[in-house]
């Protein structure tokens, strides 16, 4: 892995809105190929990608 990717992974800004959750996954999902269990990782930001159901606290 690169690890200006994996940088750019962990200082990714905290997402404040839906398209933040996505551009975030959408820059993990390449990774899901080296991550064991990713899905099951990532399940609890897609949920919040769903219609109404971001809500950050």
């Amino acid at each position: 892995m690169d690890p200006s990717k994996i940088r750019s992974v962990l200082q990714w800004p905290i997402p404040k809105n839906v398209k933040g959750v996505r551009g975030f996954l959408g820059l993990t999902d390449y990774y899901q190929k080296f991550i064991q269990d990713y899905g099951k990782l990532a399940k609890p930001l897609i949920e919040l990608t769903k219609k109404d159901g971001f809500q950050w606290t």
